[in-house]
């Protein structure tokens, strides 16, 4: 991938991916992954998880998609080193 040539090994080498479910409360992680987010100096988290159907209700694909993004932020509110900032049109 040409967009992270620029960046060291060391650094990409720190990047995880945490299995979970978006249907679920705090995204359906597990009780070890929740540990780790908790603990560990994370301070940044990417959501990139999306779900598309052209079968489901606009109601369905909220919940699917635009609704998962605030249980991204639960977590992201009890990990040390995550600043979570709500936009100022909020």
């Amino acid at each position: 991938m040409q967009e992270f040539a620029s960046v060291s090994k060391a650094r990409l080498m720190k990047v995880m991916n945490i299995e979970g479910d978006m249907a679920k409360v705090w995204l359906g992680l597990s009780t070890e992954h929740c540990g780790l987010l908790t603990t560990s100096h994370i301070s940044v988290v990417f959501h990139i998880a999306v779900s598309v159907s052209f079968q489901d209700t606009l109601l369905e694909n909220m919940q699917t998609n635009a609704w998962t993004a605030i249980e991204v932020v639960r977590p992201c509110q009890v990990m040390p080193d995550v600043k979570v900032k709500k936009p100022a049109n909020v």
